[in-house]
């Protein structure tokens, strides 16, 4: 296949899975674009009414906790997981899917999944406050940043080529524009550091953004358990449960799993749960921020070459007596 048609043929998918979210709702002014991704025989079904709440979950998170990192909404009709790529896109699906090792589907809509979004609208907050507060990381998120915004570009230009009234040469101007933002991506790549340095930054701060962005979802439903219901099924297995257990916060022994981002700081999280949650919405960003300083201290201490890597048992008692310290400065 050549480049020219591969290309055009990316764009012709494109343009029968994307459309503009067209619904009469509040909006913020933090969520600058919106796309709707979903098979063309089922275009036409929007949740308006969770666009909505979307909007207005992300202004109420932004005032209580003084962060207002700008996001573009893309919206799935169904999907296993919701995602943040650290730059801008926040991508979040209508029907929410848990499916059990013996294949039966659990699926969540509606209300249900709006802890999801708060916990990727944490995600977004805990990338500005790195960027702001980590010289080192401030490059390599501007060019994350970057790249969402292109992809925001191309997929708004596709959009564009739906509309009818316009002529064949102004499609063909159009598609030619993609090629020149899909190129400026790849050179965009091209400036990032070494591959080793970007692999290390992901995995240093993996396990705190998961932690931070849960914390998010914790502090706004004041419920230490809100990420574990949100993801739980009915007819989970014992060891499936233990998978969705790594996200409670209450005080109980939690499994240290290296291999899950969710699971390597457990501990913490029942320390948090037990000793630092918030009572009212000064404290929650009190807190948020305080938690914030002890984690950018020790990233900046993990990212430091002179310094070896640290166990999960290591990162958990490090982390643990870094919070608490911050807390009794308060």
């Amino acid at each position: 296949m050549s480049k020219s048609f591969k290309f055009l043929f990316i764009c012709f998918i494109a343009l029968q899975t994307l459309a503009s979210i067209q619904c009469d709702h509040s909006k913020s002014k933090l969520i600058t674009s919106e796309f709707y991704l979903k098979p063309p025989a089922q275009m036409g079904s929007i949740n308006c009414n969770l666009v909505e709440k979307t909007h207005l979950l992300v202004d109420d998170i932004s005032s209580i906790f003084g962060e207002s990192p700008e996001i573009y909404l893309f919206l799935d009709e169904s999907s296993y997981a919701a995602s943040f790529d650290q730059g801008h896109i926040l991508n979040v699906p209508q029907r929410f899917f848990r499916k059990s090792k013996k294949g039966k589907l659990h699926i969540k809509t509606g209300d249900e999944i709006l802890p999801i979004i708060a916990h990727e609208y944490g995600h977004a907050i805990f990338t500005k406050k790195l960027s702001d507060n980590l010289p080192l990381l401030k490059p390599i998120i501007f060019r994350r940043a970057q790249i969402s915004s292109k992809l925001r570009d191309v997929k708004q230009i596709l959009e564009d080529v739906k509309n009818p009234n316009l002529t064949g040469q102004q499609r063909k101007l159009r598609l030619a524009q993609v090629q020149v933002k899909s190129k400026e991506i790849s050179e965009i790549k091209k400036t990032f550091q070494s591959r080793e340095i970007v692999q290390k930054v992901i995995k240093v701060i993996g396990p705190y953004h998961e932690l931070f962005a849960d914390i998010v979802s914790v502090y706004y439903y004041d419920d230490l358990e809100i990420m574990k219901e949100t993801l739980s099924h009915p007819e989970y297995s014992e060891s499936e449960n233990n998978l969705v257990l790594r996200r409670s916060f209450s005080s109980h022994e939690h499994e240290i799993d290296e291999n899950d981002l969710h699971g390597i700081l457990g501990a913490v999280r029942s320390h948090i749960g037990q000793y630092y949650m918030p009572s009212n919405n000064n404290e929650k960003k009190l807190f948020l921020n305080t938690i914030f300083s002890a984690i950018k201290s020790e990233v900046r201490f993990q990212l430091n070459p002179l310094n070896s890597p640290l166990s999960s048992e290591k990162l958990n008692s490090r982390l643990i007596n870094k919070i608490d310290t911050e807390f009794l400065k308060l």
